[in-house]
């Protein structure tokens, strides 16, 4: 499966109890960017880090990146390898590449601890095509709601007829199938 070089753009640190932590993927030769949420200890490690801020003790993923070395390895890569859907939306997926000696070490890690590993040691990132293609978000494209809000504005009805690409995928899979189990499937 192909892999594409992404940079960490952006954070979003919510201040409020509860708000959510964002960090923003950008494929390096592209405009699509894939955001992630994450939990807010690891927003700040990443976030610390970036700044330039040193603890007086090394936190968790300071301590991390230190056993790899000393125990010879070294961190070539990091890949958000996987995304979950679910009904309330996805979880991704990721791996942390070590080289040990001779063959590479896959390591299961959360994006957000694989990413604030990354930030430590330098280590490019990468994600699956497929993931970037079903979840990236390209800022130049309009959004479907901006989609829907043009075509109302334009006069084409209440946005009701636009359809996502995958919903178009489906009736042209299945062009037999009703305008009642069609309209089962939308979300």
């Amino acid at each position: 499966m192909p892999v594409v070089p992404v940079e960490l753009s952006k954070i979003v640190i919510s201040e409020t109890t509860g708000g959510p932590q964002v960090i923003v993927l950008r494929e390096q030769k592209g405009t699509r960017l894939v955001p992630i949420w994450i939990g807010m200890p690891e927003a700040l490690a990443i976030h610390r880090k970036i700044q330039g801020e040193a603890p007086p003790r090394p936190m968790t993923h300071d301590l991390l990146a230190d056993v790899i070395e000393r125990l010879g390895a070294k961190v070539t890569k990091v890949l958000i390898d996987e995304f979950v859907a679910t009904p309330t939306g996805g979880t991704f997926h990721a791996k942390v590449v070590l080289q040990a000696e001779k063959e590479p070490i896959l390591v299961d890690a959360r994006p957000s601890d694989a990413v604030a590993l990354a930030v430590r040691v330098g280590a490019p990132i990468f994600i699956e095509e497929k993931i970037l293609k079903e979840e990236g978000q390209d800022p130049n494209q309009p959004t479907l709601e901006e989609r829907n809000e043009e075509s109302w504005e334009d006069g084409e009805g209440n946005g009701e007829d636009v359809q996502t690409e995958e919903e178009e995928e489906d009736e042209n899979d299945n062009p037999e199938a009703s305008d009642e189990e069609n309209e089962e499937e939308k979300p």
